[in-house]
């Protein structure tokens, strides 16, 4: 084994927090920001990971780094912050949510839709309703459909009568 004692010392430290993390112990939260905190030290993988297993801790601390990291310039790590924010259902990471309306990532996008859809929050229609409009991209149609349906309001129902009288958009069911 050629690694070094400080690399072996990082591997138990990551090794143990995600250890702890599985057991759902409060504790692991700590070691999981600490991991997740430094994007310089730990590999894009590590950061995932870190991201995906405070999914299972709901406390102000796990939510701040997860808004953070949402924002990381790795796509893997901010779709993973995304999807862990939305199972949450966190309104504070709306503002996160409509930005990656606009990401270049199809699976981002996506991501953000679903995320806006278990919100339910109003406010997001207009922003979903552009997304219907400019893409052209079939998942993504269909998602702003059922996220739109999901949220309501009179204000998606012209929007969605349109969608199901478009044959080309994949939105219509047969």
């Amino acid at each position: 084994d050629k690694r070094t004692t400080e690399e072996i010392r990082e591997q138990v430290f990551i090794s143990a927090a995600f250890s702890l993390a599985q057991l759902e112990d409060p504790q692991a939260v700590n070691y999981l920001i600490d991991i997740a905190s430094d994007s310089k030290m730990y590999g894009s993988g590590v950061l995932e990971l870190a991201a995906s297993y405070l999914e299972k801790f709901r406390d102000e601390k796990s939510i701040e780094l997860l808004m953070k990291i949402a924002r990381s310039s790795n796509r893997k790590v901010r779709r993973v912050s995304i999807r862990v924010l939305a199972s949450h259902r966190e309104p504070k990471a709306f503002d996160i949510f409509i930005t990656a309306l606009n990401d270049r990532d199809v699976d981002i996008v996506e991501e953000a839709i679903t995320a806006l859809s278990k919100l339910g929050d109003f406010r997001a229609t207009p922003y979903l309703i552009d997304v219907l409009e400019k893409t052209k991209n079939e998942g993504i149609r269909a998602k702003v459909v059922f996220a739109l349906g999901r949220i309501g309001g009179r204000e998606v129902l012209p929007v969605l009568i349109k969608a199901a009288k478009d044959y080309s958009s994949g939105t219509r069911c047969k």
